[in-house]
């Protein structure tokens, strides 16, 4: 029943696949959610198709709970002739459940993610912060892999990732390539970052900065001579950096100021709007570069005035997210109620 079900999202180009005890089998495609068919899953089913995935997920070697089925559970796992997913199994009222998320057998050409130019000269810094931002799917993970992609290809580099879960595998071509994914190979991204730095890396990717020991680790090897590839849950580059400095006790606030202002590259946020045609997606970018203004502003705590700065540097490359997304209606790839949607999000 579950190959049937990953079959139907895979036919039906969804992200995400959601079965449900008690609910309908249901894909997210294009941003919502779609039923699919009438009929509901039932608790033995539902139980069952758990029992799969944990079956998969032990033979990618993902730690499992063993044979009983866990409340909560993330991994990635292959199914031959079908693909890579991604997995959360976790329990509700009504029995067990699962999100799986699809995850494309090849990464689009960078090219094709509309990315802004100032962006791929980041990859030529030779060290520094570079952070990718957005919500829940909007497609950062994507960004990050093409951006290793990318760099595979044209320079001769030891990449090291942290992943939580490893989503997209790369083949190392150009560059040395390492994927690490937590408590498979490492214990925390902490532990990972700190290990990292005796890898002899050059270019460091994380997953998520979800702590505030990642986030120290991050800035000092951004500071110690690597570039550093990492994502955030936050919408926008002023709410980026305030995230970065506001988890931080008050006394440690102006030391990480000083050393985000003196490390970071630049910031790209990124949301996922509806085509005019609203047959697919396209990315609106929010840019800001760490130019000497901006790293000003960070050191002085005068984060608040680092939209005016996006609005005024489009000469530097940047751009805010309205500023983007008026571009996108004015070409006409968006509609004005996508745009609208996406700028309320």
């Amino acid at each position: 029943m579950l190959l049937h079900w990953l079959k139907q999202a895979i036919l039906a180009g969804a992200s995400d696949l959601h079965l449900s005890a008690g609910r309908r089998p249901s894909l997210r495609h294009l941003g919502d959610i779609v039923p699919l068919g009438s009929a509901l899953v039932t608790r033995e089913e539902a139980q069952g198709m758990a029992q799969q995935v944990l079956l998969w997920l032990a033979a990618s070697d993902t730690p499992g709970p063993g044979a009983s089925l866990p409340q909560d559970c993330d991994g990635a796992f292959h199914v031959p002739e079908l693909g890579r997913f991604r997995a959360n199994l976790f329990q509700h009222a009504e029995g067990h459940a699962m999100v799986l998320r699809l995850i494309p057998s090849k990464l689009p050409p960078l090219a094709s993610l509309g990315l802004p130019e100032v962006v791929t000269s980041w990859l030529g810094q030779p060290q520094g912060l570079v952070l990718v931002t957005g919500p829940t799917g909007s497609g950062k993970s994507t960004t990050l892999a093409c951006l290793v992609q990318q760099l595979n290809a044209q320079q001769r580099l030891h990449i090291v990732t942290l992943e939580d879960p490893i989503e997209y595998l790369h083949t190392s071509a150009q560059c040395l390539i390492h994927q690490r994914e937590i408590q498979r190979h490492t214990t925390s991204f902490e532990q990972g970052l700190r290990s990292a730095l005796r890898e002899d890396p050059d270019i460091l990717l994380v997953g998520e900065l979800r702590d505030l020991n990642s986030i120290r680790w991050a800035l000092t090897a951004a500071e110690t001579g690597h570039l550093v590839l990492a994502t955030l849950h936050t919408r926008g580059a002023a709410q980026t950096v305030s995230r970065l400095v506001d988890g931080f006790p008050g006394e440690e606030k102006n030391l990480v100021r000083q050393q985000l202002s003196q490390s970071l590259v630049g910031v790209l946020s990124q949301i996922l709007c509806k085509t005019r045609q609203g047959d697919a997606r396209v990315a609106a970018f929010e840019v800001l570069v760490a130019t000497p203004a901006v790293r000003h502003l960070i050191r002085e705590d005068k984060i608040a005035q680092l939209h005016n700065t996006l609005q005024t540097s489009a000469a530097l490359g940047m751009r805010s997210l309205a500023q983007d997304v008026q571009r996108l209606q004015a070409l006409g790839k968006i509609s004005s109620a996508s745009g609208h949607s996406a700028q309320v999000l």
